[in-house]
């Protein structure tokens, strides 16, 4: 499994980590495409606003976008849930950590608490 050009870049380059932390008050918008949550470099993730989630079969994968996105939900609670949305084919589970409505634990839309079903 390769690494994307992005992370690539992160790891011989440490001015591109710093934007990275520094690309919300610049405006920028930055996205990178991975196959496991855990290729994407830390600082990538942690200022991340938004993930968006197909299929995770590695439990200890889940645990870690759970750890990071959705702690505020149990993790069986959490499992659940995405593991519903997965049984759609090409489903997946968008986390918005900005969005008004992680204010919500639920409501009758599919919302939970800022994970989004689609």
């Amino acid at each position: 499994m390769g690494e994307s050009t992005f992370i690539k870049l992160c790891k011989k380059d440490n001015s591109l980590l710093n934007l990275i932390t520094e690309a919300r008050q610049l405006d920028l918008v930055m996205f990178d495409l991975v196959q496991r949550f855990t290729q994407a470099p830390t600082a990538f993730r942690s200022n991340a606003e938004m993930g968006i989630f197909f299929k995770i079969e590695s439990e200890r994968e889940l645990r870690q976008v759970w750890d990071e996105f959705a702690a505020e939900l149990e993790f069986e609670t959490f499992k659940k849930l995405c593991d519903q949305v997965w049984k759609e084919p090409y489903s997946y589970v968008k986390i918005c950590r900005k969005d008004p409505h992680n204010k919500l634990y639920f409501d009758c839309d599919k919302h939970i608490k800022g994970v989004h079903f689609h």
